[in-house]
Parts: C-alpha cells; sequence; structure tokens
C-alpha cells in the first residue's frame, strides 16, 4: 500500500524492487495489522454484537485518497457509527498515542486576484504584508511540534498576469477557531488592505487536507480499552502538533466520528527513529501485534 520517492539504500531485507521507491512510511505495516484484525474476528464473528468494515486507503501521500474512497461510495452500502484509523510513528515500539480533538493540522488553500488602475506592485506588496501577518509561526518552525492553535501560511511566488497578480497558498490550521479567522480573514479582510483604485478577489478552500480531529467520546472509550489491553503506560495523549505532517484520515470523520491512533515503531536500542519518510526508516515489526491487539480492543469494546 503505497510507498515514497526514495533513491537512499534500503536497509532492510526485503528491498523495493523499484527503484526510487521504498516503503518508509509503514502503509505495508498498517496494512498487515488490518489483515490481522479481519482474521481475528472472522474467527470469532459469530460473538460480535454487531459488523465491522475494514477500508484500505490509498493515496494517503497526496491526501487524496480518502476524498476518492468518498466518491467512488465506500459508504454506500452501510454508513458506520464510528471509524478507527493508525498511521506508524517515532514513538518506541510498545507504545501508542492519541487525544480528543484536533491531532493532525488540516491543509487549507486560498486564492487572491488583484486588479485595477492603482498601483499593482503597492497592492500586491501589502497583501503579502497581510497574508503573512495571517500566521503565528512561520516555515522555519514548520518541524517543531506547536500547540493545536497554530497558523502557517505558506505563499507561492506572485504570479503576473498582465494587468492583474494573482497570489496563491496554502494554511496549515488544527483548531476550527484558528481556522474560521483566517478564513474570515482572506474572505472578507484583505480588500481594506490596498490602496485606491484596486478590486481584491479571494477565494478560500478549507480542508484541502482535512487532517485529523478526533471524536472526544470515542477517544476517551476506545483511549480505556486501549489502556485495558496494551497496559496504562502504553498509550500517551498527544498535546502538540507536527505543522509538517497531514493526514486526510478526517475526510472520513466528516461523514462518521473517529479516533486516529499514533503507532510506534521506533527502536531507540537499535537507532531506528521511526520517522516516517526519513531515508533511514525501519518500522519494528514489534508494532504491528500491538496495533492489531489495541484495535481489536477498542473495535470489540465498541460492539459490546
Amino acid at each position: 500500500m503505497d510507498a515514497v520517492a526514495s533513491s537512499a539504500h534500503d536497509p532492510v531485507d526485503f528491498p523495493s524492487l523499484n527503484a526510487g521507491v521504498r516503503h518508509i512510511c509503514g502503509h505495508d505495516i498498517h496494512t498487515t495489522i488490518a489483515l490481522a484484525l479481519a482474521t481475528a474476528l472472522q474467527q470469532v464473528r459469530d460473538s460480535l454484537a454487531g459488523s465491522v468494515m475494514f477500508i484500505f486507503q490509498p493515496a494517503e501521500e497526496r491526501a487524496t485518497g480518502a476524498r476518492a474512497m468518498l466518491a467512488d461510495g465506500v459508504f454506500a452500502a452501510e454508513l458506520p457509527v464510528a471509524i478507527y484509523g493508525l498511521h506508524t510513528s517515532p514513538y518506541e515500539a510498545g507504545r501508542m498515542a492519541t487525544t480528543p480533538g484536533p491531532m493532525m493540522a488540516g491543509r487549507d488553500r486560498f486564492e487572491v486576484l488583484l486588479s485595477g488602475s492603482g498601483d499593482l506592485g503597492a497592492a500586491t506588496a501589502a497583501v503579502v504584508q497581510r497574508l503573512n501577518a495571517l500566521g503565528t509561526i512561520d516555515v522555519s518552525q514548520i518541524g517543531v511540534p506547536q500547540p493545536p492553535d497554530f497558523v502557517l501560511v505558506q505563499l507561492n511566488q506572485p504570479q503576473s498576469l498582465g494587468g492583474q497578480v494573482r497570489l496563491t497558498g496554502t494554511v496549515s490550521v488544527a483548531s476550527a477557531a484558528s481556522r474560521q479567522r483566517v478564513q474570515d480573514a482572506v474572505r472578507t479582510g484583505i480588500g481594506a488592505t490596498v490602496p485606491a483604485g484596486m478590486t481584491v478577489a479571494a477565494t478560500y478552500e478549507p480542508r484541502w487536507v482535512a487532517g485529523v480531529s478526533n471524536d472526544s467520546l470515542l477517544t476517551s472509550t476506545a483511549a480505556a480499552a486501549v489502556r485495558s489491553a496494551l497496559g496504562d503506560q502504553a498509550l500517551a495523549t498527544v498535546t502538540t502538533i507536527p505543522p509538517a505532517f497531514s493526514e486526510d484520515f478526517g475526510s472520513f470523520q466528516e461523514r462518521v466520528p473517529g479516533v486516529f491512533f499514533y503507532l510506534g515503531v521506533a527502536n531507540a536500542a537499535r537507532g531506528w527513529s521511526g520517522l516516517p519518510h526519513d531515508a533511514d526508516y525501519i518500522a519494528d515489526e514489534r508494532a504491528i501485534v500491538v496495533g492489531a491487539t489495541a484495535m481489536a480492543a477498542a473495535l470489540v469494546d465498541r460492539l459490546r
């Protein structure tokens, strides 16, 4: 399930057979866990008080897979009452993590078109300054985990279109309140910054990449089930959000209340960081049993 562009040496004994692409995000781990769960639940299906649907989401790297599956009618036959997912992470193997509410930033995108008979250069500079001011952090902090209310604005180079200038960019944001503030500022507040004689047309697309925001009640009950299965110390609570990473599991959460988990695959003793997309990424395969056990506990608890 999926691969990442990388020409670095594969340090595992099952290297990619295709030059330039490697499994360094953990999607093969996710798929194996889901297959293990399906096998286990199939064996006790007559004792389950409900049904479990398994979905294998491709194209998470491009943040298009969840939306494509929804468009294809993945829930057309039956809409689940809850959805659970996980992704490998740098937590030590044997540990997992989650949190109620925002867990991974979404990514919005916007476009501002400037035109008119005034000073186009001055108008562009004013709008760029205003857009950058909406951020609470800049690109130098993109790799530093942040409190959930952070805002990162990334602007592309302005495009000159004859007598017009087109500005585009993205906003990485996790909290609903922060998203609304930026959206309102782009849609209605930019025009006040430009010189006389200029006009502004702005569009804003929230949740272009959906991010992850967990249902509070489901998170609480799932966390209790996971701790019961793995031990109290096995499940950490996420308190900060990495601006550099996003996830489209939230597209499913727009339709179905859900919980997302980080699955630890690091092994500090062996020098495995477990950081997805890192050139030296190796997943400690003990995490497969951990993930399958945890998700089985959460699912069976929900079915009860």
